[in-house]
């Protein structure tokens, strides 16, 4: 095949998949099924009836995953000082290496104790509809990085998107 078709292929599978080409209208709809760091097993219609902020991280980024956790607990801050009850879910990039225990550790190195915040590790097929709905199907592994973009998804009861929030989004004020 010649490089520029193959470029052009390459390009037209990218923007298919970086689409806003949404498995199901509510999260709730993805079936896939997850383990919690506490060793749970369950699905995200777990979080059914609340709030929720759901972004995608792995535990060895340095980086994006970081500005991540630091804007969920701007955001838990926010709410809390709004009085608002919301669910925290963050979900494996890189399920082959983030176990429930990793997850754990995570959570407590960076003192994330609170009962709302949940870290999920599926399978591949779960992980990539997941991503998919949130619109980050482009990520990939390189080494021992997984290059992704920064997306957090604010969620209403019901598992509709209500909103996402970017990195350059600083004041969040009024949200709740």
């Amino acid at each position: 095949m010649q490089p520029t078709r193959r470029l052009l292929l390459a390009c037209a599978a990218s923007a298919l998949l970086a689409g806003p080409a949404l498995a199901a209208p509510s999260l709730y709809g993805i079936g896939a099924r997850w383990t919690d760091d506490r060793q749970t097993v369950l699905t995200l219609a777990r979080f059914q009836g609340k709030p929720l902020l759901l972004t995608m991280a792995y535990s060895t980024c340095r980086r994006i995953c970081t500005q991540s956790m630091l804007k969920l607990e701007q955001l838990q801050q926010e709410a809390d000082a709004a009085g608002r009850e919301i669910e925290v879910v963050v979900v494996s990039y890189d399920p082959l290496n983030d176990t429930p225990q990793t997850w754990a550790d995570y959570r407590k190195a960076r003192r994330l104790a609170r009962p709302n915040w949940h870290f999920l590790t599926g399978d591949q097929a779960g992980t990539r509809a997941l991503a998919a709905w949130l619109g980050v199907a482009d990520f990939w592994s390189l080494d021992d990085h997984v290059l992704h973009d920064f997306r957090i998804a604010i969620v209403d009861a019901r598992g509709m998107l209500q909103r996402q929030v970017n990195w350059q989004d600083l004041k969040l004020r009024g949200l709740w």
